[in-house]
């Protein structure tokens, strides 16, 4: 879930989805944990929820970008194959006309993603922002893997869990993010701007990037960003959801 949710948004969100168990770093969200646990206990004292700290990224891998083949590794244990039906994730809608909306993602619909084309756009909006995934064959049939710039998409949303998640695993794509600088409970991730996204790309050689129209607004004023755009075998600019379906064969 978003950080940025409000106490009230982030109770509905766990009510709606049955889930009592929220992973939060204590020390930079502190004022949205306290809030939510005063809320909860003078609102709805029997809906538990258990609050736990998230350990420090390197806690978790201690050798993160240092690894060698020769390191020790356990791989994680198999769990019993699920049905296509149960549900796989929920992430929420922004919340922009109201409280946010849990919208829950089957590993049926993981599958259709998976089988998605450039040639059959689809547009749907109970599926929350998913035209632009149709391009998941068609990136993986490129001669060359491409690296797309996804650092500023939230991957609570489907933007970002798509480019950061589903294309990676289905597309063979590689998606750039920003460095893992927040090390400690104290620290705070890099929070996106028009300029440093574009300064980030270049570091991490981008042949392609998704971007929201206001950014490509301010990107248009700068002739040297415009021409690093052109330079990318694309530029996808993400459009919020309209409230129809539609199918496009070229």
């Amino acid at each position: 879930m978003s950080p940025r949710n409000t106490a009230e948004a982030t109770i509905k969100l766990l009510k709606d989805t049955s889930c009592h168990r929220l992973l939060m770093t204590r020390t930079t969200l502190k004022p949205l944990v306290d809030e939510i646990q005063h809320k909860l206990t003078s609102s709805d004292p029997r809906f538990v929820v258990s609050i736990e700290e998230v350990p420090p990224l390197l806690e978790i891998y201690p050798k993160l970008g240092h690894e060698k083949e020769a390191d020790p590794f356990e791989p994680y244990p198999a769990g019993p194959r699920p049905s296509l039906d149960d549900v796989c994730v929920y992430l929420h809608s922004s919340g922009s006309t109201g409280l946010p909306k849990s919208i829950p993602q089957t590993f049926r619909i993981f599958v259709h993603w998976a089988s998605f084309r450039a040639s059959a756009w689809i547009f749907h909006y109970s599926l929350n922002d998913i035209f632009f995934i149709a391009v998941i064959t068609d990136i993986r049939e490129q001669p060359h893997r491409q690296i797309v710039a996804t650092q500023p998409l939230p991957c609570f949303h489907m933007f970002g869990f798509a480019t950061q998640v589903v294309q990676p695993l289905y597309g063979s794509m590689i998606s750039a993010l920003y460095p893992p600088i927040a090390t400690t409970r104290e620290s705070q991730p890099m929070q996106p701007t028009p300029q440093n996204v574009v300064d980030h790309s270049r570091r991490t050689k981008c042949t392609g990037i998704f971007a929201i129209p206001a950014w490509l607004q301010i990107w248009a004023q700068d002739t040297q960003v415009v021409d690093f755009l052109a330079s990318l075998n694309f530029v996808v600019r993400l459009i919020p959801p309209k409230i129809y379906t539609r199918t496009v064969n070229q």
